[in-house]
């Protein structure tokens, strides 16, 4: 090996010379190898430099910023001289007086007072009285002036005990106890709930007596009575023998409800419950 090494250093040559010796170096891969430390080189020049000119990039705008210049402006100060200004006296105006009212002739008009022995009374004025003078609680003599009202004294009613007229209440409309409700408080229950009656209705129901296979569905009507007891069974479905089988199936269910309540009451309501069937 030192051999070797004090050979190429008498010849001049280098690894690359060695390496592709008696070899095709217009080949690409002799240039980068013979390249490679001067691109390298370079590549890291060209990196310091835009370091270089990325961290001193700030530094230039501030160089050239122009600093704006903040001045503080003062109020100024005292002491300040006033001079006297003249208020001119605005005269006060006259106080009002209060219009003089013009006595004008008026007749004496009383409303009678109702009484069980009325007593003899004036004598009530003429109607050419009332529209050519003015109504008033005297007689007084003046000018003719119809027109201003002099208010009349109300008559003295008396304030004996009035019996009041009786109070009617209105009538009360009287519920229906065995009316079977659809709106109420609380719905009616079964042991279980809705799918416990529905796992009850599936095991008792007799599909041989279906001729269609598939899925087969009706909706079931009943009446949960006061007792727990259910009536009035009516199922509707497009297939009749299932709705036969379905109200006998649900009929011959002898477990009770618990009642639906309306205001705290028990009463009777309806229940609709839809009932499917797969039958192979």
């Amino acid at each position: 090996m030192e051999n070797l090494l004090k050979e190429l250093r008498k010849r001049s040559l280098g690894l690359d010379e060695v390496v592709f010796e008696h070899r095709n170096k217009a080949y690409g891969a002799y240039q980068l190898r013979h390249n490679y430390g001067s691109n390298l080189s370079k590549a890291m020049f060209v990196g310091i430099g835009l370091f270089v000119s990325v961290a001193a990039l700030p530094f230039i705008i501030n160089a050239f910023k122009t600093d704006s210049v903040v001045v503080d402006v003062f109020p100024p100060t005292g002491p300040f001289i006033l001079d006297d200004v003249e208020t001119p006296d605005v005269p006060m105006p006259p106080p009002a007086s209060a219009p003089q009212q013009q006595q004008v002739k008026t007749v004496e008009f009383v409303m009678p007072t109702p009484t069980r022995a009325p007593k003899i009374q004036k004598t009530v004025p003429t109607a050419t009285e009332i529209e050519t003078t003015t109504i008033g609680t005297t007689t007084t003599d003046g000018p003719v002036s119809p027109n201003v009202y002099i208010p009349i004294a109300p008559p003295n009613i008396g304030t004996g005990d009035v019996p009041a007229p009786p109070i009617v209440q209105p009538a009360i409309p009287v519920k229906n106890p065995d009316a079977i409700l659809d709106k109420v408080d609380v719905e009616a229950s079964f042991k279980g709930g809705v799918e416990a009656f529905r796992r009850i209705v599936g095991e008792r129901f007799d599909t041989s007596v279906l001729d269609q296979s598939g899925t087969i569905s009706a909706i079931v009507t009943f009446v949960v009575e006061k007792d727990g007891r259910i009536s009035n069974v009516k199922a509707k479905g497009k297939d009749a023998d299932f709705n036969r089988e379905a109200e006998r199936t649900i009929k011959d269910i002898k477990t009770k409800w618990t009642p639906a309540k309306l205001e705290g009451q028990v009463v009777r309501s309806y229940f609709r419950i839809p009932i499917s069937m797969r039958v192979e």
